[in-house]
């Protein structure tokens, strides 16, 4: 085919990976002809090939229609459907996601004209949907003719047609004749095609009459050898595959590999944890850098500076931004600045999380971060940054409406200011995806020619839908191992083939008929993907091609998959079985360091701080709340000042739900001071007392709430009727007693250690002793006990030995709905002393652990389920 190239044929593929590989072949053999300048081989897919000639029959016939691309199309099928659904379907409207509605119908409009499908036979079928959507089809062609369209499925048909037309009208036949043979395209090869649809075969006859048009046959068989091996899982099986590369690449560093795998969307991402662990450089020190490439596509969104982009362009929404869009927002790293402030701008982040309301729009975010007094000691020392901001207001625009080549203007406007993509130089990966991004901006400017004006909210949200469902694959470098679907073999030959993951659910693939079109409909065209009989088939020719492509060919299947059995595909019944030299990953690993002289790695226990020096150490009950649960979490709270991120979502966190009864009890005991006043109330007096305190309490927690006044009034009812179960039961308690007092300070020696805190409520008892109650609004705790071997919520204890009076109870009051109960001890236990004295000597000895620098991994029974530093200690990593 080189020469053919060269005599200025042209090359049109079956897949975008055999385009790419057939001009990488055509450029090294032009630099092997000592080449140093050539025209580039004119190689392009069906779809590109099909694209370019109707722009350039356009091009001298402008009364032709206009080529709509697939954003377009998708917009008109979702114009269509919203408004059919408005005249026919309104009492199911809310049912419909038009959005996805729209890209099922244009692919089933793409099988009918692949497959011929006439519209008039679909209209044979009963259901409903089928026809829905030949109400949507005829529509469109309505449309499309009166609007002079014409759509990337329809090009062939429309094609065919000039060809076909009478001698009459022949301007645009001669034209598309002259074109197709000009000096440019001498000759038309087309390569890879191991199936042409009917519309494809209408085409290549039509255009057979006037043009020299050579179907490359497939290449003779280059297989020597084929071997099929089981394993037991998944995992050992691409492992495997990882060392069969291994061992080629180390026998020659120039061959020509292949991983293929049916489902190499759900397996890609296990392929290449098998190959980082086997053949990554790190491994193989005569690797340089990686040498394999996934063929897997996935979608822009998934390409950090694209996500980048989009994230600074949330403000053109003209919308409140949620507080995680403003922690977006701050820490993009795809902008000036990025990198040179990030530790300064996470700063001023954690500030917007602890600060800021849920929701807050771009210019009142502005306002706050230049204007706030603490705000702005942040951001002294992010000077980009707040330059930035300020700029973009000026910039901010909020009118109602746009065409989209207006939006798609104020995009780049909007990234150019904002400095996208970012201070550092972007690599192969990062600038392709940025490209891809472009291209996408560019198609949605071109909604103009389909789409009314839009807002800012509509236009950005159609980008984001747009850019988020869109496929993208990083071109391929000329990598030894190329890890492919089986499709993407065609055409390309290999020293070596694994042929994996062959299991009956994914080989032959499953069917995937259009839900759109009656299956039987489908199945009489001949569609792949309707029928089980031409899936086996298709796949057993297919996989035929793929094993006469490798030198060496091997066939695997897991035996299991997720610890179920699976069957292995009826296709691999032909391959001799062979036994493979399995070695796991760590035995490679452990083998490549004993080659390479690598020592081994030492160890240390290291669990123990510097202890703190004599009259340093203080704190609050937390402190000895955390050193009881683990010594870690203690040593890395309160000495090394680790703390979760705030968050300020919308509603009220748990803690805040605490604090907001805890404020309600408060505001109601100061109205009930006695058992006594409590017990001569009235029903109606204590409900109005307690909704008035509850009212108080929620709207002081409104603002932090980030909720409007439908969630205080619910919120005011909830706390209402707990506060009224909970007064229930203080009326059950037979001990007369006065509010001492309510969220009163204390201070406890313990050792080295000074502790301050704050006691939820003390209770006077008639006989001059106290009860000492503290709160709880979550899980249940634990009655303290003598024999615990490690003490659990020691606060309450705390509390107890802070008191001068002495203490007749302690207890844990559980103020929770449907669980109303006190959980304590009191002077009535027979061991009472004793248990006083055993909380002393242990709350003594987790003061002195903290102090003297305790600092091992050794939580309590679920203590690490309430955990806010689970990535800290790894704990839950390590088992």
């Amino acid at each position: 085919m080189h020469n053919e190239l060269i005599g200025g044929a042209t090359v049109v593929t079956a897949t975008a990976r055999l385009a790419r590989e057939l001009r990488s072949q055509y450029d090294r053999g032009q630099l092997s002809d000592n080449h140093l300048a050539w025209e580039s081989a004119d190689i392009l897919t069906w779809p590109a090939w099909l694209s370019r000639t109707w722009q350039q029959l356009l091009a001298m016939q402008p009364n032709l229609p206009v080529l709509l691309n697939t954003l377009q199309l998708t917009a008109v099928w979702e114009q269509i459907i919203r408004a059919d659904i408005r005249n026919n379907e309104k009492e199911v409207a809310p049912l419909w996601n038009t959005r996805a509605a729209a890209d099922t119908a244009a692919a089933a409009w793409r099988v009918v004209c692949e497959w011929q499908i006439n519209l008039d036979q679909c209209a044979n079928s009963p259901r409903r949907d089928h026809q829905c959507w030949l109400r949507w089809a005829r529509q469109y062609k309505k449309l499309c003719i009166k609007s002079n369209w014409t759509d990337p499925y329809a090009i062939a048909d429309r094609l065919i047609e000039i060809l076909n037309q009478p001698t009459d009208s022949e301007y645009a036949k001669n034209y598309l004749i002259k074109l197709i043979n000009s000096d440019q395209s001498k000759q038309i090869i087309l390569a890879g095609f191991d199936v042409f649809t009917p519309q494809q075969k209408l085409l290549v006859d039509a255009f057979k009459l006037h043009t020299d048009i050579i179907i490359n046959p497939p290449a003779k068989s280059i297989n020597r050898r084929q071997v099929q091996y089981h394993f037991t899982t998944a995992q050992q099986e691409w492992l495997s595959a990882a060392q069969w590369v291994r061992k080629k690449l180390t026998e020659n560093a120039n061959t020509k590999l292949a991983l293929v795998a049916p489902n190499l969307n759900q397996t890609a991402g296990q392929i290449e944890r098998a190959l980082n662990q086997i053949v990554s450089p790190r491994r193989l020190k005569s690797l340089e850098s990686p040498v394999w490439h996934i063929s897997v596509g996935k979608t822009l969104t998934d390409y950090p500076a694209v996500t980048g982009a989009l994230t600074l362009l949330t403000p053109l929404a003209s919308k409140p931004l949620a507080s995680s869009e403003v922690s977006a927002l701050l820490l993009n790293p795809f902008t000036h600045g990025g990198d040179s402030e990030k530790i300064a701008r996470a700063k001023l982040e954690l500030w917007c999380r602890r600060y800021l309301p849920y929701q807050i729009s771009f210019k009142q975010l502005i306002k706050r971060l230049t204007t706030d007094v603490y705000a702005k000691k942040l951001t002294h020392v992010c000077p980009v940054l707040i330059k930035i901001l300020r700029g973009a207001v000026a910039l901010f625009d909020s009118r109602a409406s746009a065409l989209p080549s207006e939006w798609v203007s104020r995009f780049h406007n909007w990234l150019k200011h904002f400095g996208w993509p970012g201070e550092r130089t972007l690599n192969s990966d990062e600038y392709q995806a940025a490209q891809a991004l472009h291209n996408q901006l560019q198609q949605f400017a071109q909604l103009d020619l389909t789409c009314a004006p839009m807002s800012g909210g509509e236009a950005l949200s159609r980008l984001m839908q747009t850019v988020g469902a869109q496929q993208f694959q990083i071109e391929s470098r000329a990598e030894s191992v190329q890890v492919l679907t089986p499709h993407e073999v065609t055409g390309q030959n290999f020293d070596g083939i694994w042929f994996g993951g062959l299991v009956d659910n994914d080989w032959p693939p499953p069917q995937h008929p259009n839900p759109f079109i009656a299956t039987p409909l489908q199945r009489q065209a001949g569609v792949i993907n309707a029928s089980v009989e031409r899936n086996f088939t298709q796949a057993g020719a297919l996989q035929t091609r793929l094993i006469a492509a490798g030198r060496e060919v091997v066939l695997s299947y897991p035996r299991y998959e997720d610890d179920v059995a699976v069957m292995s595909s009826a296709l691999c019944t032909n391959a001799v079985a062979g036994k493979f030299d399995y070695q796991t990953a760590a035995e490679i690993i452990y083998r490549d360091n004993l080659d390479q002289g690598e020592p081994k790695l030492e160890s240390i226990n290291d669990s123990y701080a510097p202890p703190i020096k004599s009259g340093h150490a203080g704190g609050g009950i937390s402190l000895i709340d955390n050193q009881a649960k683990c010594p870690f979490r203690g040593f890395a709270i309160h000495r090394l000042g680790a703390r979760p991120p705030e968050s300020n979502e919308q509603g009220l966190a748990l803690t805040e739900r605490g604090n907001l009864i805890h404020k309600a009890l408060e505001l109601t005991w100061h109205e009930i001071n006695t058992s006594q006043k409590l017990h001569a109330m009235d029903d109606a007096k204590l409900q109005q007392i307690i909704f008035a305190c509850a009212k108080r309490a929620s709207d002081a927690f409104k603002v932090s709430s980030g909720c409007g006044d439908n969630f205080t009034a619910i919120q005011t009812e909830w706390l209402g009727e707990l506060l009224t179960e909970w007064f229930a039961t203080e009326k059950q308690r037979a001990t007369e007693f006065t509010i001492h007092s309510i969220e009163s300070d204390a201070e406890l020696q313990l050792g080295e250690l000074n502790l301050n805190f704050k006691i939820d409520r003390i209770d006077k008892l008639s006989d001059g002793t106290v009860a000492v109650l503290d709160y709880k609004t979550g899980v249940a705790e634990k009655k303290p006990n003598i024999g615990d071997v490690r003490m659990q919520s020691p606060q309450l204890l705390l509390y107890a030995l802070a008191q001068t009076a002495p203490v007749a109870m302690v207890a844990f009051a559980m103020v929770k709905k449907g669980e109303r109960k006190f959980i304590g001890a009191g002077r009535d236990d027979e061991n009472w002393d004793e248990l006083i004295n055993h909380w002393r000597t242990e709350l003594i000895k987790l003061a002195e652990q903290y102090t003297s620098g305790d600092a091992r991994v050794l939580p309590l029974h679920n203590a690490c389920d309430y955990c806010a530093l689970p990535g800290f200690c790894r704990i839950k990593t390590e088992k």
